[in-house]
């Protein structure tokens, strides 16, 4: 038994390996999430015992698996291989944790780690704190929640001058990630914006769609792609139908091309097929889109 081969290891290496699984198991049941917890912002503080307990497990672990090597010419059981893997595995697993502010990615800013989003702007000009709280558009942020945050004085922004600033909004969609956004992820701004499909000029300006519209135009734009319209990516769409009749068509081939084509963009989370149905000889499909932010649309396509 493994416990049998765990009593004789530490007779012959004089490592304290069974305190050494309590110390583990303690840290992994107890204290783990509170590590957790502070380095995904759900925490603003954490005991420095847990973290120097971290530390120490580490150097353990590190030793522990120095020893296989070291007395292995005495180790000749199959039964100490089995150990050392079971060692490696908490090894492995207990260098995992040093990596949670990596993983989590989570910044650090003057109010501790907690799940804001930092939002860059200048004041002065033709600007003032009362026109930038209107432009952020939300609840937490107001003309003079602006000014204390930044300690501001009126005097400190003139209106022939611009000054740096900050402001701070609770990131409702933490733990998301849509990398093709450029937008603070505050409000319906997580949806972005993008030129609209239908070219036009508003002052002086290409016309813009924004948030759920250019959902909307996206959407469509996949849903009506066929294959070879983007000749960078000529797999990307549907394949061509015209001229096909119903016995060469195949339907889990439309579901795999528009499911591709909806993962090439990363703000969408999941394309369900609800309804299929022919009218008038022609293929009708209906789609429904979620994205990574919980907004969903659906459309009926024509094959």
């Amino acid at each position: 038994m493994l416990s049998d081969i765990a009593n004789k290891f530490q007779e012959i290496t004089k490592f304290d390996l069974y305190q050494y699984f309590v110390d583990y198991a303690d840290f992994m049941r107890n204290q783990y999430s509170s590590i957790h917890a502070y380095y995904s912002g759900r925490s603003e503080s954490i005991n420095g015992d847990y973290v120097n307990n971290l530390n120490n497990l580490v150097k353990r672990s590190d030793d522990l698996l120095k020893l296989f090597i070291t007395f292995g010419p005495k180790m000749g059981n199959v039964g100490y291989w089995e150990l050392q893997n079971y060692c490696q595995d908490l090894y492995d697993t207990i260098k995992k944790v040093t990596l949670l502010p990596k993983y989590l990615r989570t910044s650090k800013t003057p109010r501790g780690y907690k799940p804001y989003v930092q939002i860059d702007f200048t004041v002065g000009g033709m600007s003032d704190f009362r026109d930038i709280a209107q432009r952020i558009n939300s609840n937490e942020i107001t003309e003079e929640s602006l000014i204390i945050g930044n300690d501001f004085e009126e005097e400190d922004y003139e209106i022939n001058e611009l000054k740096n600033a900050k402001a701070f909004i609770e990131n409702q969609n933490r733990g998301i990630v849509v990398k093709t956004i450029l937008e603070e992820p505050v409000g319906n701004k997580v949806y972005g914006r993008d030129i609209n499909r239908n070219i036009g000029f508003s002052n002086n300006d290409l016309n813009i769609v924004e948030w759920e519209d250019n959902v909307l135009q996206k959407v469509e734009v996949i849903l009506e792609m066929v294959q070879g319209d983007v000749p960078e990516m000529p797999n990307m769409g549907r394949r061509k139908t015209i001229g096909d009749n119903f016995s060469n068509y195949s339907y889990p081939e439309l579901v795999r091309d528009v499911q591709g084509s909806f993962l090439q963009d990363d703000l969408f989370d999941s394309v369900d097929f609800e309804d299929i149905s022919i009218n008038n000889g022609d293929i009708y499909a209906t789609v429904n889109i979620v994205t990574k932010y919980i907004y969903g649309v659906k459309r009926t396509i024509k094959i």
